[in-house]
């Protein structure tokens, strides 16, 4: 009697099906995920660029507009925990035109 060893075509093409099944099913949300953990990177990091100049504006006052005006500084010039050569969460590096802007708010008496 002949001694059988290993897997029939069959079964190694039905184990193929069903992880191609699995994969179908899970590259979406997994890309998903991925997407939505690093729009949320990018807000903490706007976040963390807006705190920057609120520091930056406590210890040069005169930064601040008074009359409506809008003050915006390069993000470059603000100066982080992790220096200003901090990339976006897509990977590019910000350049001196992404900036962030203080405006007087007459009314309400503050910065936005």
């Amino acid at each position: 009697m002949k001694n059988k060893k290993g897997f029939t075509l069959i079964e190694l093409l039905a184990v193929i099906v069903i992880l191609g099944i699995i994969l179908v099913i899970a590259i979406p949300s997994i890309s998903a995920a991925i997407l939505n953990s690093r729009k949320n990177a990018y807000i903490a990091t706007a976040n963390e660029f807006v705190d920057g100049l609120r520091m930056m504006t406590l210890t040069n006052a005169s930064l601040l507009p008074t009359d409506g005006s809008k003050e915006c500084k390069a993000l470059t010039a603000i100066k982080l925990e992790k220096g200003s050569n901090t990339k976006s969460p897509f990977g590019k590096k910000y350049t001196e035109n992404s900036q962030v802007c203080v405006k007087y708010d007459g009314d309400k008496k503050s910065y936005t």
